[in-house]
């Protein structure tokens, strides 16, 4: 083989090697919700079947960047949304670093506040970068196309200059639904909320719901449980954590319920896929 045929057959290899790399990149049709492996904290980064892409949460660390870079296509630097339950560590400073490395069409969050650096530099990057900022009060829906809806079930009244003495309690709660199959997000809710989302008869029933809390005891009404009635339930929690969370309490009831149970800390990432049809698979 010539200097000139071996030119060719690189070229060639590139690109064949190319169109591997693009066809398995490119996104399902199918919703995707994938529960990030990112220690101790929340990460759940979700894909419409209309490219659309919301984040909710980012974690203790910049793991969640591998979590995104393997769900993502590679050639998408754009993120639609991005939500923050609440500026808590183990959920905003993995969202910071997301900031930095990615276009963000929009941030929702709410108007509660602390005064720990995380939350400073969070509020410095999304300046410095004049990301659009909505309060999770002011809007009811977040649309992330073809047919993929979430609806904000809590808050629906601001928190400015309110005394805040439980931030879990001021955390965002999302039900996204599509195709019949539907995921409540809960933050770290805990008791409080949850009767308030009760008392307010909002529609909390969802196949899927990742557990509020990282599986505390604190974390479980069990009249939420009972409303929400979901089929699996996916815990958010770190290897070995100094909280001994999932606490045995809620494994037990959960349990017995039977309902399925999903671990970050044993499972790694738990990706949900939901098709058109209503079908989906977990893995």
């Amino acid at each position: 083989m010539n200097k000139k045929q071996k030119t060719i057959l690189a070229v060639l290899s590139f690109f064949a090697v190319l169109v591997w790399i693009v066809f398995f990149s490119w996104p399902s049709k199918n919703l995707s919700v994938s529960f990030c492996d990112i220690g101790q904290g929340d990460a759940t980064f979700i894909q419409s079947p209309a490219g659309n892409q919301m984040l909710i949460d980012g974690g203790p660390s910049k793991k969640v960047l591998s979590c995104i870079s393997r769900q993502m296509p590679f050639w998408d630097r754009k993120i639609e949304f991005i939500v923050l339950s609440h500026p808590h560590a183990d959920h905003i400073t993995g969202l910071i670093e997301v900031l930095k490395r990615y276009s963000v069409g929009q941030i929702i969050a709410t108007d509660a506040e602390t005064d720990s650096a995380e939350y400073k530099k969070w509020l410095a990057e999304i300046k410095e970068k004049n990301i659009p900022l909505e309060l999770a009060q002011n809007i009811s829906q977040i649309d992330l196309g073809a047919g993929a809806m979430s609806d904000i079930l809590y808050p629906k009244e601001s928190f400015e200059g309110q005394k805040i003495n439980n931030l879990n309690n001021t955390s965002i709660v999302l039900r996204l639904s599509y195709a019949d199959i539907s995921f409540l997000f809960t933050g770290d809710a805990e008791k409080e909320e949850q009767e308030q989302l009760i008392a307010n008869r909002y529609t909390l029933n969802a196949d899927f719901l990742k557990f509020p809390h990282h599986g505390s005891k604190t974390g479980l009404l069990d009249n939420f449980l009972n409303t929400v009635s979901p089929k699996i339930a996916v815990i958010s929690v770190g290897k070995d954590n100094r909280y001994g969370l999932p606490a045995q309490e809620i494994i037990s009831k959960l349990r017995d319920l039977g309902i399925e149970i999903k671990r970050t800390d044993e499972d790694g990432t738990v990706k949900v896929e939901v098709g058109a049809d209503g079908k989906y698979s977990v893995k």
